[in-house]
């Protein structure tokens, strides 16, 4: 084989091994598709910090309500059954969040 035969089927080899894109954008779309993922795990991580600082300030006004109740005297009310029935709805949603929170998280992965 001469010089000139080996280029030839160097050029056959390299137009055969051309690969066709499924679609003329398809670069286009990939990139796309990156910033789309980019831009919802920024607003994921924003959204997990903002519902943490919620559910504190949630806990902390439900602890200070109860220690309110249990400090303060309402005429006309039963105090006793007032508070338990607050205390028992705040026990409830605070065990609800915490489910929620752990599977929340589960289910988004660990924080990057």
């Amino acid at each position: 084989m001469n010089k000139d035969q080996k280029q030839e089927l160097l050029a056959k080899i390299m137009k055969n091994s051309l690969v066709e894109m499924p679609f003329s954008d398809f670069d286009d779309q990939v990139m796309l598709r990156i910033q789309q993922e980019t831009v919802a795990t920024s607003q994921s991580r924003r959204d997990r910090k903002r519902s943490s600082i919620f559910f504190a300030l949630g806990c902390a006004a439900g602890m200070i309500l109860s220690f309110l109740l249990s400090v303060y005297q309402w005429e006309g009310v039963q105090n006793g059954m007032f508070k338990l029935f607050a205390q028992v709805v705040f026990a409830t949603i605070l065990v609800y969040f915490v489910y929620q929170i752990k599977a929340f998280v589960k289910y988004q992965g660990p924080a990057q």
